[in-house]
């Protein structure tokens, strides 16, 4: 029981990071105003409209790749358990995990008033998973 935990607990709880992310509580009206605080310590001032979407976009697509190349990692290593080195049947695993949690999140993200659902989201969240497993499979 001390190895599932040990393996499965902390893809079970990045999964539901990821879940509770696609709420209201990170909609871009929310992270509209981080960035603008983070442009006002590094640049001394805010950015106007079209850099502030532009960055905006920017962060939130690179925070999708980020977070599913962790979650693809974590279902790997998962799925692995104790065993060592890298099959093609794990990273598949993984992927897969990866990829119905990317259309449930973005389904999700339909019924939330201040989020939208996007394709485009779910093809980065994919790619993310598939980079950690081309990442995994070229240092096994």
């Amino acid at each position: 029981m001390h190895r599932l935990n040990r393996h499965y607990v902390p893809a079970l709880i990045w999964t539901a990071l990821i879940h509770l992310f696609a709420s209201d509580l990170l909609s871009s009206s929310h992270t509209g105003g981080l960035v603008q605080m983070l442009a006002r310590l590094i640049l001394g001032h805010p950015l106007a409209d079209l850099p502030l979407e532009l960055t905006q976009f920017t962060l939130r697509k690179l925070a999708h790749l980020t977070a599913y190349g962790i979650l693809g990692w974590l279902w790997f290593r998962a799925m692995r358990g104790e065993q060592r080195g890298w099959t093609l049947r794990w990273s598949l695993l993984a992927v897969a995990i990866s990829l119905f949690v990317a259309v449930t999140d973005e389904l999700h993200q339909s019924f939330v008033p201040s989020r939208t659902a996007s394709p485009l989201d779910v093809l980065i969240d994919f790619c993310g998973a598939v980079i950690a497993q081309l990442i995994i499979a070229r240092r096994r």
